[in-house]
């Protein structure tokens, strides 16, 4: 068996608005979502992010990500942030 490494790092992202619906697709089907795990490991050259149910466990499903995109990642989810304030702020100028 081989040994994938230790986990050397995690951050738990919990999402503050609950009123929202959240949801992950997993082997099992679609579940609902409250966070996110993000996991770093030695030994591996991915991130992972895997989902935290509405129990508050890890959910059946991995999303692993090589560390060297994480920064055309990081910027595409910039750019995508910005265009959706950028829209909201017109909406708003519309209607105000």
């Amino acid at each position: 068996m081989e040994r994938r490494g230790y986990m050397q790092f995690y951050q738990r992202i919990d999402y503050k608005q609950r009123h929202y619906h959240h949801e992950y697709r997993g082997q099992d089907g679609y579940g609902s979502m409250q966070g996110l795990y993000v996991i770093g490991e030695t030994g591996t050259n991915d991130i992972a992010l895997m989902p935290i149910d509405s129990r508050g466990f890890v959910g059946s499903c991995r999303i692993e990500v090589p560390r060297d995109k994480l920064d055309e990642i990081i910027d595409t989810l910039q750019m995508i942030r910005e265009d959706i304030e950028l829209e909201e702020q017109l909406e708003r100028q519309k209607t105000g």
